[in-house]
């Protein structure tokens, strides 16, 4: 299972990311919306955590990049707003959203509902 972490936040990139590693997951991060858009040229992911608001590009625009590339990759939008409308993320071509901070089992939803916990898809 190959997942990309993307959040200009470095203390929640590397939580979340060594939270996935401990599950068994392969992760891959970025700091900024570039280097998050070299990845995701340069890899295949099964899902990608993107950070709403970043320098260089949106998650918004991130997930619009990896669905063109990937349609099959799960798209996960992570946000410190408190209210994001399901709609809103729904049009935006995004599959899931958590807000910060998480919970662990926030995470581990996601990935149930995208048979990606235990790396089988």
């Amino acid at each position: 299972m190959k997942i990309l972490v993307a959040d200009d936040e470095a203390g929640f990139r590397e939580l979340l990311s060594e939270i996935l590693k401990l599950k068994g997951h392969k992760v891959d991060v970025a700091g900024d919306g570039q280097k998050a858009s070299e990845l995701i040229q340069a890899h295949h992911y099964d899902i990608a955590f993107l950070d709403l608001s970043m320098p260089e590009r949106t998650g918004l625009e991130l997930a619009e990049e990896v669905k063109k590339k990937d349609p099959g990759t799960t798209t996960a939008l992570v946000t410190a707003y408190l209210l994001v409308e399901d709609e809103f993320v729904k049009a935006a071509g995004v599959d899931e959203y958590i807000s910060k901070p998480f919970r662990i089992r926030q995470i581990e939803a996601i990935l149930d509902r995208h048979n990606l916990r235990s790396g089988k898809k």
